[in-house]
C-alpha cells in the first residue's frame, strides 16, 4: 500500500513495531513523502490508512461481535458515552455501540499509546449528519481541536472510524476498495 505513494518495492520499506504493538516505517526511504500508516483487521476485512506527516488511526469492526452487552461499555467507555448509548433503543445499540468502540480505537491508535491511554478520560460526541468530535478530561493534555474524525460502513458488516491529527481545517478522507494482487 505505502509503495502507492513511492517510487519503493514493497519489500523495501523498513518496517518495525514499536512497544505498543504498532507497526511503523523504521526509516524513510530516501526521496520519499513522510508517510504514516495504521493497520486494522477483523474476520472479513482489512483496513489500512495512510497520511504524509500526520498522525493516524484506523479501526474497523465486525458489528456481529458480541461486545454490547456483559458490561462491556461500563468498563471501557466513558460515563458520557455509556449514557447516550444506553439511552438508544435497544435495536439500535450495536450499532451505536461499534461507533464508540471504532473511534476510540482509532484515536488510541493514532496516539500510539494504546490502552496505555484511560479510556474513561476522553468522550466521543456522535450527533446524526455531523462528524464525531472528541473531548478530553484536564488530565489527559491533548487539544480535541486537533482532531478529525470519520465513520464509515465499508459493508453492511462492517463499521470503521479513521482518525487523523489536523492542523488546520479538516482533511479529504477517501476509502478505496483495494484487492491486493495474489503474487507467486
Amino acid at each position: 500500500m505505502l509503495s502507492t505513494f513511492a517510487d519503493v518495492k514493497p519489500a523495501d520499506w523498513p518496517l518495525a513495531i514499536d512497544d505498543h504493538g504498532r507497526p511503523h516505517l523504521a526509516s524513510r526511504p530516501s526521496g520519499t513523502p513522510d508517510l504514516r500508516f495504521n493497520l486494522s483487521h477483523t474476520p472479513g476485512l482489512v483496513a489500512c490508512a495512510v497520511t504524509v506527516g500526520r498522525e493516524v488511526g484506523v479501526d474497523v469492526e465486525h458489528i456481529g461481535r458480541q461486545l454490547v452487552h456483559d458490561n462491556i461499555p461500563e468498563r471501557f467507555f466513558s460515563a458520557r458515552e455509556v449514557a447516550a448509548l444506553r439511552a438508544r433503543p435497544d435495536a439500535e445499540q450495536r450499532v451505536v455501540f461499534f461507533d464508540y468502540w471504532t473511534l476510540k480505537e482509532s484515536y488510541i491508535k493514532a496516539r500510539g499509546l494504546g490502552l496505555a491511554l484511560p479510556l474513561g478520560q476522553f468522550s466521543f460526541i456522535c450527533a446524526p449528519g455531523h462528524a464525531p468530535t472528541i473531548e478530553f478530561a484536564p488530565e489527559l493534555h491533548d487539544d480535541p481541536a486537533s482532531w478529525q474524525f470519520a465513520q464509515f460502513w465499508p459493508t453492511a458488516e462492517h463499521r470503521m472510524a479513521v482518525a487523523v491529527r489536523r492542523t488546520g481545517s479538516d482533511l479529504r478522507i477517501d476509502v478505496s476498495e483495494v484487492v491486493p494482487e495474489v503474487v507467486k
